[in-house]
């Protein structure tokens, strides 16, 4: 299957991952759905996708305690409460996740942070 079609898997999966606390959970549920699209509709012998970890050099903190993963394609912007947000660069959309406290995601807007709202 093609790259395309397994990020539109990804995508609708998403909408169903479990809510997180944290950024290191919200970054293990994401990288576990991922994984088990991947592992399901990578052809063999194609590379499967993966997201940064947090501690790759190319993650960059995104506000207090939060981080932004950027990946090609898509940022996924996590607060430090376990809030996120999925955003589409090529689709200029986005989709916002609650915390398991049902914290809605809070877009920071400071000067570590490289993108705009939409």
């Amino acid at each position: 299957m093609r790259k395309n079609d397994r990020i539109s898997i990804f995508d609708e999966r998403v909408l169903n991952v479990a809510c997180a606390s944290s950024p290191g959970e919200v970054w293990k549920n994401l990288s576990e759905l991922l994984r088990e699209v991947e592992d399901e509709y990578t052809p063999d012998g194609c590379e499967k996708m993966t997201i940064l970890e947090l501690s790759n050099e190319n993650v960059q903190p995104y506000g207090l305690g939060g981080y932004m993963i950027p990946l090609i394609g898509y940022e996924i912007l996590i607060n430090a409460n376990g809030a996120f947000r999925i955003k589409n660069i090529y689709k200029s959309s986005f989709n916002d996740f609650c915390n398991r406290d049902s914290t809605p995601f809070e877009f920071i807007i400071d000067s570590t942070t490289p993108n705009k709202e939409n």
